[in-house]
């Protein structure tokens, strides 16, 4: 888990690295309204998914569920990429997604691990 300022964190996103680099966040608007959105390149093109998940949720939630879909499209892709890199601010989701233990995450928790194991079954050596 890392942690750093906004200076670095920027030079760091802006950096070519090998394999899927994705960007995501979620978020709970003033409405209540709840949703995410996961980016990432194609070729010189920014392609990506959005979702609203209704009112009832936190932005945890909003969190926690962008993490999940990072994953899913990671794994569903044709060719699994060697390296996957996701950027994100969610450390809740993070160290949830990490343990076994119950918690409000625990269903996208559940979902990340199961994107994790397939993408190491499609790709043994996947970072």
């Amino acid at each position: 888990m890392f942690q750093e300022d906004e200076e670095t964190a920027k030079a760091e996103a802006g950096r070519t690295r090998p394999g899927l680099t994705m960007f995501m966040d979620g978020s709970r608007l003033d409405s209540g309204a709840t949703r995410y959105a996961v980016a990432w390149q194609k070729g010189q093109s920014w392609v990506g998914v959005k979702n609203h998940m209704g009112y009832n949720q936190e932005a945890y939630d909003a969190e926690w569920a962008a993490l999940a879909r990072a994953l899913e499209e990671a794994a569903k892709r044709q060719m699994v990429p060697e390296w996957v890199t996701i950027f994100t601010d969610a450390q809740a989701a993070i160290r949830c997604m990490a343990s076994e233990n119950p918690s409000p995450g625990q269903k996208y928790a559940i979902l990340e691990r199961r994107h994790i194991e397939a993408l190491q079954r499609a790709r043994p050596s996947i970072s």
